[in-house]
């Protein structure tokens, strides 16, 4: 991991209203107790050591994810015009370390898998004007307070997005020859509990429910992954102590070449 976060002192991510609203807590200030009180939901960062930290990179083909100051584009290829009109799905944002709602960033990090490969892990919130508002919308829909589409349609476009090309640019670097090689998502019964889990979990948790993201949890390649926040979707249970805005998490794993 790299940057300025007070390691090994373990970080809280606090996701809340509007899709997952993002601030940085520490631990000693809020702990899981929090998870029943009608808090936010709260995202455990990884706890590192020493040699683990050192070993992570924020830099993946050319791309720098410690530079705040450039924008990054990841720009997902629509299978069909189904999936937003049959145009890229882009995800926009400015690299972070503190991402609260509105500033058009994302909260990066990066730890290195059992294999010793390196993932970078960007967290990117999903409301309305937000840097994976355009994902959210191309997967689920948007309705009044909730999604627009029934859960038996978003996971139909899960699996279509899946395998799906993928190009990310930032400044004059332009890396393509990507893919969504794992699209998977968190339903609200176990958003509390992947949010209570550490970061290098995420994937392994997430394949709990997608099958499909069982071989990211121990690559054999580097990764880049995303997390952003799903509407609560008409018949599916109401999050417990969640906004309908945190109802579910989608997870996708973006890599050089299909598993």
């Amino acid at each position: 991991m790299t940057g300025s976060f007070d390691w090994p002192a373990r970080r809280l991510l606090t996701l809340a209203l509007l899709g997952c609203c993002l601030l940085i807590a520490s631990a000693q200030a809020a702990t899981s107790a929090a998870l029943a009180t009608g808090e936010p939901p709260y995202r455990l960062y990884l706890p590192v050591t020493p040699s683990q930290e050192a070993a992570a990179v924020m830099q993946y083909a050319g791309l720098d994810f410690s530079n705040h100051g450039q924008l990054v584009k990841i720009k997902i290829a629509s299978p069909n015009k189904r999936i937003n009109g049959g145009k890229p799905i882009v995800i926009k944002f400015y690299p972070g370390q503190e991402c609260s709602f509105g500033e058009q960033r994302a909260c990066i990090q990066a730890y290195r898998t059992p294999s010793g490969q390196n993932v970078i892990f960007i967290t990117v919130h999903s409301g309305l004007g937000a840097e994976a508002e355009a994902f959210r919308n191309a997967v689920e829909g948007t309705g009044f307070a909730q999604a627009g589409l029934s859960l038996e349609k978003v996971l139909a476009r899960l699996g279509d997005l899946e395998g799906a090309s993928v190009t990310i640019i930032q400044g004059d670097v332009v890396v393509d020859g990507l893919h969504l090689a794992g699209l998977g998502r968190v339903p609200a019964q176990g958003v509390s509990e992947y949010f209570a889990s550490p970061v290098t979990r995420s994937i392994e948790f997430a394949a709990g429910y997608s099958e499909s993201l069982a071989w990211a949890a121990n690559p054999a390649m580097p990764l880049i992954v995303f997390e952003t926040c799903g509407w609560r979707i008409r018949g599916e249970p109401a999050p417990k102590n969640l906004e309908n805005s945190s109802a579910s998490v989608y997870l996708g794993v973006i890599a050089g070449e299909k598993p």
